[in-house]
């Protein structure tokens, strides 16, 4: 059980939140949602003791287990990564090695049937001993996290120091499954994590009874685990909770907002009157009337209406026209050295086409779209772009922003505005003035995209390849952007998509998807079940 009551938060002067309050018993899920800043990863470490609060207070019972997976995940360098993933296996190793001394000293004294005996009953007070501590049944949960999270091939023995960013992330959230906490606390627990990942979670946490709470922006996600979700209100610094997944929520909110817009119309409406009688009739013969109408006006109580949650919409500016075929793959093959990433690629993208690209982490989705933007060169076979194709490619590091380039400086190197449309059109991208200055490698990597993105549109473009484009945004930020690719209505070219966020690809009208490494075209609503049969695949080659 764990009990949040009227907590704060504050940085300086400035309030995050105010009392804030919620319950959480076993098995319940909550999620937290709110604008990038609202105090989200703040409540978070509120609750995990590593920050104070500046008011309220948290109270867990004595048998609660916190376990949290932050964004920014520190992991020791030098650690295996199966003493960093289960400390326990420290212990079971020692007990290996007395195994294996008894049993070579069995074999040196093979004829000493006395002494044999004796080593006979050592060996099996080990292997007792070994199965008391776990042994073959804490090796087996190890590789079933692993392999789920896509590190199954990954040698045990190896340090964490050898693993990329992402590895690391997932390691930790292996580490803090097998902890078994009584209740999980998940900062962006998919941020760093594969479709074929994703899916597997899903599955672990629906399938546990530990309690949880989880920041995301990832709505599908969501949409899976959350049973209510709590808003953090920046506007207000307050919090309103809800009951539900994401899509309820939505719903839900949308109503509640209507509902008290429709409350604060008829207040308004009454006030007025009110007031009209009371400055009418205050010095006259109803001055009894007025005065009673004027501490009516002092009973009334203000509707608080939730704000408006719609980032700034944008739009492609597409003037030229391409042909029906705006890309064909033919036989596109590539390796890194000897390591081949793909093999026999074959696709056409006609034009309004959209198509997503899915597949583990490795599996070269990244690879593909630098192919096609021609930014590396493939081993064999053909990148044809069709007739008047004009591509656009908003990578997901965002290598191509010049460091040493202000904000301003990176948008007019590319866009040819006049000066006050371009300002706009960066504070449309949540770019204040002083925000304008600011160089580009101290920009967050939110606010990169959103730097990226404003780029493009600015740009005569009927070709996207967008690499991982709702990477860092939060959930209305996403929506900007599914409104500005929405197939009806925005952006009418051809679209080559690497994501992971599968509510983004339904919004955006993306029906078939090229699954790596097969290189397969499969429809997007055949999607689950190939995460899944990918998933068996890994758990057979990892046992």
């Amino acid at each position: 059980m764990l009990s949040v009551t009227n907590l704060s938060a504050f940085i300086g002067n400035h309030p995050l939140f105010t009392e804030v309050s919620f319950d959480l018993t076993t098995g319940e899920r909550l999620a937290i949602v709110g604008p990038n800043g609202c105090g989200k990863t703040t409540l978070l470490r509120i609750i995990m003791g590593e920050r104070e609060p500046d008011d309220g207070t948290v109270v867990t019972s004595k048998l609660e287990r916190l376990g949290y997976l932050p964004q920014r995940v520190a992991v020791p360098e030098q650690a295996s990564i199966e003493s960093y993933v289960a400390p326990e296996f420290a212990v079971l190793r020692k007990t290996e090695a007395r195994l294996l001394s008894v049993q070579k000293e069995m074999g040196r004294y093979a004829g000493d049937q006395s002494y044999l005996s004796k080593l006979m009953i050592r060996l099996q007070q080990l292997q007792e001993r070994f199965e008391e501590q776990g042994g073959y049944e804490l090796e087996n949960r190890v590789k079933n996290v692993l392999s789920g999270l896509g590190l199954g091939s990954v040698k045990l023995s190896r340090p964490v120091s050898s693993l990329s960013g992402g590895q690391k992330t997932k390691l930790a959230l292996a580490r803090l499954l097998l902890q078994e906490p009584t209740t999980l606390l998940l900062d962006e627990p998919t941020n760093h994590l594969d479709l074929t990942s994703i899916w597997w979670l899903e599955r672990w946490l629906l399938g546990s009874r530990i309690a949880m709470i989880i920041v995301s922006h990832d709505r599908a996600f969501l949409d899976k685990l959350a049973g209510k979700i709590l808003e953090i209100e920046p506007e207000r610094h307050s919090a309103h909770l809800f009951k539900g997944n994401y899509t309820a929520y939505a719903g839900q909110r949308e109503e509640r907002r209507r509902l008290q817009l429709k409350q604060a119309a008829a207040l308004a409406e009454e006030k007025a009157k009110l007031e009209d009688y009371v400055r009418r009739y205050k010095a006259g013969n109803r001055a009894k009337s007025a005065k009673d109408r004027e501490r009516k006006l002092a009973r009334l109580e203000k509707v608080e209406v939730l704000s408006e949650r719609q980032s700034n919409s944008f739009s492609f500016e597409q003037q030229t026209r391409s042909g029906a075929v705006v890309l064909t793959i033919k036989g596109l093959e590539f390796s890194y050295g000897h390591q081949r990433v793909l093999n026999e690629v074959d696709f056409e993208l006609r034009r309004g086409e959209r198509l997503a690209i899915v597949g583990p982490n490795g599996s070269g989705k990244t690879t593909l779209l630098r192919l096609v933007a021609g930014r590396l060169t493939p081993d064999k076979g053909e990148v044809q772009l069709g007739y008047n194709a004009r591509q656009g490619f908003l990578t997901q590091e965002h290598d191509d922003l010049r460091p040493d380039a202000t904000v301003l400086e990176e948008f007019y190197e590319i866009a040819e505005l006049p000066v006050h449309r371009g300002r706009a059109l960066l504070a449309r991208f949540g770019f204040a003035a002083d925000d304008l200055i600011k160089l580009t490698t101290n920009l967050s990597q939110g606010e990169k995209t959103r730097l990226s993105l404003a780029r493009l549109i600015t740009q005569d473009l009927n070709l996207l390849l967008l690499d991982e484009p709702t990477n860092h945004l939060d959930l209305w930020a996403r929506e900007a952007i599914e409104a500005a690719l929405e197939p009806e209505s925005g952006f009418p070219g051809g679209l080559l998509v690497v994501s992971h966020d599968r509510y983004f690809l339904e919004r955006i009208g993306v029906e078939r998807a090229l699954f790596l490494p097969s290189a397969e075209i499969i429809e997007l609503n055949e999607l689950e079940e190939r995460l899944s049969e990918s998933s068996k695949i890994k758990r057979r080659k990892s046992s």
